[in-house]
């Protein structure tokens, strides 16, 4: 880690997305860490590459994201529908 790691201020894509077949996937589409039982991972490295704006606004789209599946899943809906 010592040697890779750059003076970079936005870093993302070190959990990529995709199905639990793909050997370099770490989460689901739900954000949920292949392998481990209730454990998301709702952050910055869950983008596929660093974007070319700020990415503040879209971690908070993330999250919101993210907060309407762990309701669903705590009360039983499915995430896209209404509350």
């Amino acid at each position: 880690m010592r040697r890779n790691t750059g003076p970079e201020n936005h870093q993302a894509g070190s959990c990529r997305m995709g199905p639990p077949s793909d050997p370099g996937a770490v989460v689901d589409a739900e954000l949920r860490l292949h392998g481990v039982d209730r454990l998301r991972v709702v952050d910055a490295s869950v983008m596929p590459a660093v974007t070319s704006e700020n990415t503040n606004a879209l971690v908070v789209m993330i999250a919101e994201k993210a907060s309407f599946m762990i309701k669903a899943r705590w009360v039983g809906r499915k995430p896209w529908s209404k509350w």
